[in-house]
């Protein structure tokens, strides 16, 4: 497993990896009673330091750290970037790739290959299966799936199809998303909603299947149900506030 440091920590330990007491083999975890570095006694978790931090009282009190619960398996050769948290039961697979600053929840199944951005919200009970790509600033609402075969069977190859979702979507619990889509930028699915074809930028879809039935500011608010995208696209909160020019240069598109 490799955990990235945090920015400002030098080119001598920007990502290099932190590793598990190898003697314990692949995937062990200490157990609760074994204090010192990389377990919290109290609450029976491991902690994961940073790269190039030698003293363990000042990793405790560093933001930039990894936090494992030991009951998720972490397979090998997975990044994982500084201030994430994986919690009770959580499978993540070989060669999948985690940002910084994500919180990955209980029982969620992450698959090989699969590319996670920075600060991503995971629910509990999702599956992110191969082929799946999320950008920055995604959550995943619990019980959400990808699927990654439009016609699956239980024999015979596998065809992967890719999804990508875009930088700020949420997705809502127990959603499905069919492969082969794109979700845009702070798009908003709703919950239940069953995605089969794309999704605009800041676009708000509801049911089975999903269809648009308004748009949404970038902080989510609900900013018009018109069929055309209203100019500019903010609540009232925000565009008195500083969040900047969303829906005006801010990437949508």
């Amino acid at each position: 497993m490799q955990v990235d440091g945090p920015p400002g920590m030098g080119d001598d330990h920007d990502h290099q990896p932190w590793r598990r007491d190898e003697t314990l083999g692949s995937g062990s975890k200490r157990p609760a009673s074994d204090a010192g570095p990389g377990n919290d006694r109290s609450s029976g978790t491991q902690v994961h330091p940073i790269v190039g931090c030698t003293d363990w009282g000042e990793v405790r009190q560093n933001v930039h750290m990894v936090f494992i619960h030991p009951t998720a398996d972490i397979e090998p050769d997975v990044t994982i970037g500084h201030g994430t948290k994986i919690w009770r039961l959580t499978h993540i697979r070989s060669t999948a790739s985690l940002g910084a600053d994500c919180n990955v929840g209980r029982n969620v199944f992450v698959d090989v290959g699969v590319s996670v951005g920075a600060r991503c919200k995971i629910q509990n009970n999702v599956s992110v299966y191969e082929g799946v790509t999320l950008e920055d600033d995604v959550f995943v609402g619990p019980s959400a799936v990808f699927t990654n075969d439009r016609t699956p069977r239980a024999f015979g190859d596998w065809e992967v199809v890719p999804t990508l979702v875009r930088r700020g979507a949420s997705i809502g619990g127990g959603a499905v998303i069919v492969c082969g889509v794109v979700i845009g930028e702070y798009a908003m699915v709703g919950a239940g909603a069953v995605v089969t074809r794309d999704v605009e930028a800041y676009r708000l879809v509801l049911g089975n299947p999903a269809r648009p039935v308004g748009w949404v500011c970038r902080c989510g608010k609900v900013v018009s149900r018109s069929n055309s995208r209203p100019e500019p696209l903010e609540c009232e909160t925000c565009r008195t506030s500083d969040l900047g020019d969303n829906g005006q240069g801010d990437g949508a598109t």
